[in-house]
């Protein structure tokens, strides 16, 4: 998955959430995504 446009995601989901104490939560969810993604791609390229 190509880097920028995980960080644009990122931005993007940051900056249309601009309350309060969401930003924090919003960031955990995001890299725990990304993890998860990261870790069924990683598993469908050894699964080949």
């Amino acid at each position: 998955m190509n880097n920028k446009l995980l960080f644009l995601l990122l931005y993007f989901v940051l900056s249309s959430l601009k309350i309060g104490g969401c930003e924090v939560i919003c960031v955990k969810w995001v890299l725990n995504t990304v993890q998860t993604v990261q870790v069924d791609l990683n598993s469908l390229e050894s699964s080949k």
